[in-house]
């Protein structure tokens, strides 16, 4: 991966290359152009002027860069936290629905429970019903007296061969 200082210094050291470059490119074999870029050239003054707006830029550049570096720490922390918090949360919805699947088990036992519950009442109603029913007809049989003699004969073993 490339410097990122590199690339933000560029912009700032190209006007200083320029004139550089531009002298280079200026024909050997010309002596008026030759006389003339000593005198074109820029005077030590316009020199340290531009280096001071350079270190200036440079300075820029770097507290920029600084703060840039420093946003960026921060988002990462932030975006490390907002993981964990992710996962932290992930963790809950996992606990939740094994509840939710528990209580839905429970849900279905416990309807289960009330049809039991409905059918047994319903079979203690039919026993009290019969035991009712059952009382009535022994009082019946009672106030009906002994069966008449002359009825049927009492049963007796078969006869033997």
């Amino acid at each position: 991966m490339p410097n990122p200082i590199r690339f933000i210094l560029l912009p700032l050291l190209l006007p200083l290359a320029s004139p550089l470059v531009a002298a280079g490119d200026a024909p050997a074999g010309d002596a008026d152009t030759a006389a003339a870029a000593p005198a074109a050239a820029p005077s030590v003054a316009d020199l340290q002027k531009q280096l001071a707006d350079v270190q200036d830029q440079l300075s820029t550049a770097l507290h920029s860069f600084s703060l840039l570096h420093d946003e960026n720490t921060q988002l990462k922390a932030d975006a490390d936290q907002a993981a964990a918090d992710k996962a932290a949360l992930a963790t809950q919805v996992d606990s939740a629905q094994h509840t939710i699947a528990a209580l839905t088990v429970e849900a279905a036992a416990a309807n289960q429970l009330a049809i039991l519950r409905a059918q047994l009442r319903q079979a203690q109603d039919q026993i009290a019903a019969l035991v009712a029913e059952n009382s009535r007809l022994k009082v019946r049989l009672s106030l009906a007296g002994a069966p008449p003699a002359g009825g049927m004969p009492v049963p007796t073993r078969p006869a033997q061969p």
